[in-house]
């Protein structure tokens, strides 16, 4: 991590043993089934300046990730569908806060889960011309969190995480001349409302790209 002014003497390091598992079953050429368990992992750091309420050092973070998949084509493969559910299980997740006097820092949020579900399709309904669209739903919030400014967090939505997610468009392809294709895509993506902040008063409503 970086060095905090008028620290450096201080020194940490961190280490992490990441496995991940993952198998498939397909049931035809057209259905394949998955899962997977992996961990995942972050090293600490420190803080350029000690937060008020925060710490010089923050902890490593480490999660992990379970996911079970289908991917279906249908219709001789011109409509491919991809669906998928998950859980996220955070160990002093790395969220990234402002304090007035230190500026931005790291601080370690206890325990954290998300949750959620993805659905994606795409079609082939011409010569070159593909639709697609998708939708995500994600229930994240903070499992065991004592921030300095909020007090208890816990039960609180996550920082940065979107109920829901969206997209839709087209998408058009055509070769052109010794390897060269034109490509034209229009896509519409919509996010759903957010926190800034773990206390949850700090709120992106839903807005569109």
């Amino acid at each position: 991590g970086d060095t905090p002014t008028g620290s450096s003497d201080l020194d940490e390091s961190f280490n992490q043993v990441v496995p991940s598992f993952a198998a498939a079953y397909h049931w035809s050429h057209e259905h394949t089934t998955y899962v997977s368990a992996t961990k995942g992992f972050k090293a600490g750091g420190f803080n350029q300046k000690t937060p008020v309420g925060g710490d010089l050092v923050y902890d490593q973070e480490t999660s992990w990730t379970y996911e079970l998949g289908h991917k279906a084509g249908l219709f001789d493969g011109t409509v491919v569908i991809s669906a998928a559910v998950f859980h996220i299980e955070w160990n002093d997740m790395q969220l990234s806060l402002f304090d007035p006097v230190a500026g931005g820092y790291i601080a370690n949020a206890g325990e954290s889960t998300s949750m959620g579900a993805e659905i994606e399709a795409t079609a082939r309904v011409a010569d070159g011309v593909d639709l697609f669209a998708g939708f995500g739903y994600t229930d994240a919030e903070f499992d065991k969190f004592i921030d300095s400014y909020a007090g208890d967090v816990s039960n609180n939505k996550l920082t940065f995480a979107p109920e829901h997610t969206w997209n839709v468009g087209a998408q058009y392809k055509r070769p052109m001349f010794d390897g060269i294709d034109l490509l034209a895509r229009l896509e519409f993506t919509g996010v759903g409302r957010f926190f800034y902040d773990p206390g949850n008063t700090q709120v992106q409503r839903n807005y569109i790209l």
